[in-house]
């Protein structure tokens, strides 16, 4: 299984829709996004960005490198070359953790340039003054480790695009269509957002992921609460992709 992991990470790193989603991010970001001028710092301005409508589109931009990966093997009849090489397990938990760490890496990387050409357009800026510290790893901002604020934040909203990617796969099993699998990550946000909401409305689907949001201004234990429930989705999502690729083999 291990190999097969592998092989779907490099498959999904190792290509121009890679690359282009970095840059995509970054782009999204700095021609859409507010600039630190005057008063505002380096974070201040990527906290602002992230609340603003370009993140729905960098959702989606997020998702593109590998989302699709599993609609393109079944139009192409590949799938069942690998599934009877390495299983039907390997081959469905490969696929979910290359969609899963692509979308991931995805954001991580185009937040990191997105940072870099902020540094580089604006070098009198600031990272941040004393009365901005607050939110999601607000200790980390007091510890003066600016660049890791942006990293957490990044990863946590990786985790976000990392399971809103699985639901895109897995709703392309059953409609193949690529395209449409690449557009709904808008959709999903929201109505996870919506249905959690009824479930639990001081924490729902949106606040899981929020760089901001903390549970009791605990930021260790809203960060392990994101973490678990990445976790506990993943699984769901990968056994129902298992479930429907088995289905798709033994109906030809």
């Amino acid at each position: 299984m291990s190999k097969y992991i592998f092989m779907d990470i490099k498959r999904a790193v190792i290509s121009w829709k890679f690359l282009l989603s970095i840059i995509g991010i970054a782009v999204t970001f700095y021609l859409f996004g507010r600039e630190p001028i005057r008063s505002s710092t380096l974070i201040s301005t990527y906290q602002l960005n992230i609340y603003q409508v370009q993140i729905l589109l960098i959702y989606v931009i997020s998702i593109v490198p590998y989302s699709d990966a599993l609609c393109q093997d079944i139009e192409q009849r590949f799938y069942q070359a690998l599934i009877i090489r390495g299983g039907i397990t390997s081959y469905s938990v490969a696929k979910s953790v290359g969609i899963f760490v692509s979308s991931m890496l995805t954001m991580i990387f185009g937040t990191e340039l997105y940072v870099l050409i902020l540094k580089i357009r604006y070098p009198q800026a600031i990272w941040i003054v004393n009365d901005e510290v607050q939110g999601a790893f607000a200790g980390v901002i007091e510890r003066g480790m600016y660049p890791a604020y942006i990293f957490l934040c990044s990863v946590q909203l990786g985790l976000l695009v990392g399971i809103l990617g699985m639901f895109c796969a897995l709703i392309s099993l059953y409609i193949l269509n690529r395209l449409l699998a690449l557009s709904l990550p808008i959709i999903i946000y929201y109505i996870m957002s919506y249905v959690s909401g009824i479930v639990s409305p001081k924490y729902n689907f949106g606040m899981i992921y929020d760089p901001w949001y903390t549970i009791n201004e605990n930021e260790f234990f809203s960060f392990l609460i994101t973490i678990g429930v990445t976790a506990a989705l993943f699984v769901i999502l990968q056994g129902l992709i298992r479930r429907k690729v088995r289905g798709r083999l033994c109906n030809g």
